[in-house]
């Protein structure tokens, strides 16, 4: 599992996490969906200009691992996943 550092972006967080769900979810033949409301980085990952090397790492497994699907949703409109995501990252920073 990733472990975030102090001098770690928001961004950088969410590219984390985006990673991690991937990585995870690569070992299953089913098909998954990763939901953000990051639109940076799923316009970062969707880039094929992008210069981070997270959004490049996550472009690969997403190539390799056609299974998994990365959408974005809208943050803060009640989304109970969306949510409790929000809320757990909140708790973690305190």
């Amino acid at each position: 599992m990733a472990q975030l550092k102090p001098h770690n972006s928001v961004f950088q967080a969410e590219l984390i996490a985006i990673k991690e769900a991937c990585n995870w979810d690569s070992q299953s033949n089913q098909p998954i969906k990763i939901w953000t409301d990051s639109e940076s980085s799923i316009h970062s990952i969707s880039s094929l200009k992008t210069s981070s090397p997270l959004a490049q790492d996550i472009q690969s497994i997403l190539l390799n691992s056609p299974n998994i699907k990365l959408r974005c949703i809208k943050a803060h409109v009640g989304h109970a996943g969306n949510e409790s995501a929000d809320l757990l990252a909140k708790t973690v920073t305190l």
